[in-house]
């Protein structure tokens, strides 16, 4: 007894000396690594009805369950967010939004997720993960196509009594009743006596394309000779979007110009 009397005050002597603290072996607690959300991808807008939303984000591992929040802007991306309703919970990597009773407005939304913790003496919850935006449009209208060959004010010399032209613009996947992108196309030749731009084609019905393709039309113009204009248009059905701006006939910039000699 004497002896393991004297080596706890050993004990106590050294740390004394030493002035380190005596401290149980307690396991540390760690945070939760912040989720990162995967889809919608984001900004990006949805048009379809029924409003059923999928949210999906990756997984933290140690994770028992999620807390989504979500908010919404009726006045842009960068206005202000209002929280709808309370966190929703999720026990996977996943939540889906039902349009009947969240999603209901056209609009921005904005949510963040975050891992919650299990066990507590272990692990703490993570941060909320970065936001995230999607938009709800149930009428969109679709972006104008970015002409792309000829290049604008190209000269073609030689091309022959019957000249094949082709014309090439960015695909601008649209909305539409049949699966397909639809595109109007429209050039325009210079009539050289009145001054006067008349009708040199026009797609009628408009030219459909496949979606996600490089679109391009070819065509022999009415003139063998000239100045040419030409425009295209992405059309929607009409229900789920809406066509791009008609372009303007007294704005040039609206148009890409090309000359047969």
């Amino acid at each position: 007894m004497k002896r393991r009397i004297g080596i706890a005050l050993s004990l106590v002597f050294v740390l004394a000396l030493t002035g380190a603290a005596f401290v149980p072996d307690v396991a540390a607690v760690s945070q939760l690594s912040q989720p990162v959300a995967v889809s919608p991808a984001d900004f990006q807008q949805l048009t379809n009805v029924p409003r059923n939303t999928m949210l999906a984000w990756d997984q933290v591992p140690n994770a028992a369950s999620y807390l989504v929040t979500l908010e919404y802007s009726a006045t842009g991306e960068k206005g202000t967010y209002s929280a709808i309703g309370s966190p929703l919970p999720a026990v996977v990597t996943e939540l889906t939004l039902s349009g009947t009773t969240i999603v209901t407005k056209d609009g921005y939304y904005m949510w963040t997720v975050q891992a919650v913790s299990g066990d507590l003496s272990k692990y703490t919850d993570s941060n909320q993960s970065v936001p995230a935006f999607f938009e709800y449009s149930t009428t969109k209208t679709l972006a104008t196509p970015t002409m792309l060959s000829p290049a604008n004010h190209t000269h073609f010399k030689g091309l022959g009594p019957s000249p094949s032209i082709t014309l090439a613009w960015d695909s601008r996947p649209g909305v539409t009743t049949n699966g397909k992108d639809a595109y109007a196309v429209t050039v325009e030749v210079l009539n050289s006596s009145t001054g006067v731009w008349e009708n040199a084609i026009t797609t009628d019905p408009a030219l459909v394309i496949e979606p996600w393709q490089n679109s391009s039309l070819t065509f022999t113009p009415t003139e063998a000779t000239g100045s040419f204009r030409w425009a295209v248009q992405a059309l929607g059905d009409g229900s789920l979007a809406k066509d791009s701006p008609a372009p303007d006939p007294t704005k040039p910039n609206q148009w890409y110009y090309f000359f047969i000699q």
